[in-house]
């Protein structure tokens, strides 16, 4: 049958909205007019993997809260390059070096609240140390966060427990960015859904002073790599410890990267941002005469962490006209803008901000939770989404609640009941809870976050790491063989006790003392035996860390029979500051 100017025709690129990690979206229409109506019932258009013409994103990573970040920013700065620089610290830590390095394009990320090696700890933990690193860092740089870097590249577990648990903290913690990944395989262990997470091929040629060659080598690798057409983003890393020697090494590098003009110069929250609604967009297209309406669903950009115009290439036809976005490349391209209203927030906080207050409390059911908001402002908030962030121990990650206007206060609860894995890898420590709430009043956008602990389960035994008291290591101690006789008295050794924060939550078999003074630390661990037994067991051994158990001194990655006595025993852990001892199964 023969179609008519006022036929109406429906195409839809897919049936469903692709939306792997459930954000908020939004409907955006525009026309476009054609030379007549074959034109216009053939042309197709496709969201761009990357914007504009760039066949390639280059960014920066720069790990670990240090004032030396200064001396990389000018050098990229120069160069016209961007990227993020992933920071520690919590709503505790004195943070205002944000203001200093988040200028210029540049924004930060997570590191973690407390740069544990997050592979030796529990579920509980590594949800509280991204999701919390989040908050701190977005309300003291009024910026927003959608990328991490995992302390010592840890983004896997010890065990497959552990991985599965990174991952989970992470898309609860809603990351889409993680440029510590070096392959897709990485982002697929840590259980992302397809097109929900995205990495950068990372050019690490040194922290001091960078080499040439090493830089040369990986990015031919990188440039020659096939799999770079599905994953089209280079990053610079790791550390800006740079000598003044290679930041004049680094200078020239990236006048090398940059002076390659079909590459987007971009921080990592646009590249993720721009990944993520490319690759999950849906357009719906309706025909009418000459004319094309087509309909975008799209993401909001208080989800993405960046406000990006999103490009479509137009085939099968030339476009002639467009109403409600811009035509890019000589009619080749279509430049859609996000829809008015539709934005970053303006401003971050954390329980209060200006005159409206949040509060988030847990009941004696760890799964339920009550956000609680009381609003002084005299004035309504609008079109408010609350997400509730919950720990991996449970099936449902996060929960969104819409409501259209709050008035002066209004309670509203979510339930986590269905749990993911009851293991005590993912049950050990207080499970912990935020609820993020993004807002319009007075036609502005804002932010607060809200967050608390459940109640934390109790075990019969204790972790390793709890038993472990830990001492102050005197310089050129090296005593632990005579010190893990159960006989020797600790006290003749004078050994200093040390007061000191551990790690809230380790992995059953793990034990990390967490910050300890620069000579190292002692760390020694007894129990009783009603007899004798053998215990098969494996062992890591962290950098310069030694472990003696009743006089026998344990060997590093290898299976090792642990001969318990009837009575008394005592492990000795002699370690430099940071290091980690893991014992696979656990006592």
């Amino acid at each position: 049958m023969k179609k008519s100017a006022f036929i109406t025709a429906f195409l839809y690129a897919v049936s469903v909205w692709a939306n792997p990690l459930n954000f908020t979206g939004y409907e955006q229409s525009f026309t476009v007019d054609f030379s007549d109506e074959k034109a216009a019932e053939s042309v197709k258009i496709t969201p761009r993997g990357l914007p504009e013409k760039y066949t390639i994103a280059l960014s920066s990573r720069w790990d670990d809260t240090d004032k030396r970040h200064l001396n990389t920013l000018a050098v990229m700065k120069k160069n016209g390059a961007k990227g993020n620089f992933y920071i520690n610290g919590d709503m505790e830590r004195d943070l205002s070096m944000l203001k200093d390095i988040l200028r210029d394009g540049c924004l930060a990320g997570v590191h973690t609240v407390n740069h544990y090696p997050m592979k030796y700890l529990a579920a509980n933990t590594h949800f509280y140390e991204y999701m919390a690193n989040r908050i701190a860092i977005e309300v003291r740089s009024q910026t927003p966060v959608n990328t991490q870097t995992s302390p010592y590249g840890n983004i896997r577990g010890c065990k497959a427990d552990g991985t599965v648990s990174i991952g989970r903290s992470l898309m609860a913690t809603g990351i889409i960015g993680s440029p510590d990944s070096s392959t897709p395989l990485h982002i697929k262990e840590l259980g992302y859904p397809e097109n929900s997470c995205f990495f950068m091929y990372r050019i690490n040629s040194g922290d001091r002073i960078p080499d040439m060659k090493k830089f040369e080598t990986l990015q031919k690798k990188y440039l020659s790599n096939p799999e770079l057409a599905k994953n089209p983003a280079i990053s610079m890393s790791t550390h800006s410890w740079h000598t003044e020697e290679g930041l004049k090494i680094l200078d020239k590098m990236y006048s090398i990267l940059t002076a390659n003009k079909d590459w987007w110069n971009c921080n990592q929250n646009e590249y993720a941002a721009y990944r993520y609604e490319a690759l999950n967009t849906v357009v719906k297209k309706q025909v009418t005469g000459k004319s094309v309406k087509f309909t975008v669903q799209r993401f909001e950009p208080f989800e993405l962490g960046a406000e990006l115009p999103l490009y479509f290439d137009i085939s099968g036809a030339t476009a002639l006209k467009i109403d409600g976005a811009e035509l890019a490349d000589n009619g080749k391209q279509i430049k859609l803008a996000h829809k008015k209203g539709h934005t970053l927030p303006q401003q971050y906080g954390y329980q209060k901000l200006d005159k409206v207050e949040l509060k988030l409390s847990v009941s004696e059911n760890d799964g339920k939770v009550t956000a609680e908001v009381k609003n002084l402002s005299k004035k309504n908030l609008e079109a408010v989404t609350f997400t509730f962030r919950a720990a991996p121990m449970y099936k449902k990650l996060t929960a969104r609640v819409n409501e259209k206007q709050i008035g002066e206060s209004v309670k509203v609860t979510e339930i986590f009941s269905d749990i993911f894995n009851d293991s005590r890898h993912f049950t050990e420590g207080k499970p912990y809870f935020a609820v993020q709430m993004d807002y319009l009043l007075d036609g502005k956008r804002f932010r607060l976050y809200a967050d608390a602990y459940g109640r934390e389960k109790k075990f019969e035994q204790p972790t390793l790491n709890s038993r472990t008291v830990v001492y102050k290591r005197p310089k050129n101690w090296n005593n632990g063989e005579k010190l893990s006789l159960p006989s020797e008295k600790i006290e003749d050794h004078k050994l200093e006790k040390l007061n000191i924060k551990k790690a809230p939550v380790c992995v059953p078999g793990a034990i990390y003392p967490g910050k300890t003074p620069s000579t190292g630390f002692i760390g020694i661990i007894e129990f009783d035996s009603d007899k004798e037994s053998l215990f098969a067991t494996r062992i890591q051994i962290g950098k310069n860390t030694s472990v003696h158990f009743n006089g026998e001194k344990l060997k590093n990655r290898s299976k090792s029979q642990l001969k318990i006595q009837k009575g008394k025993n005592r492990f000795v852990i002699t370690g430099s500051p940071g290091s980690c001892v893991f014992f696979d199964p656990g006592l």
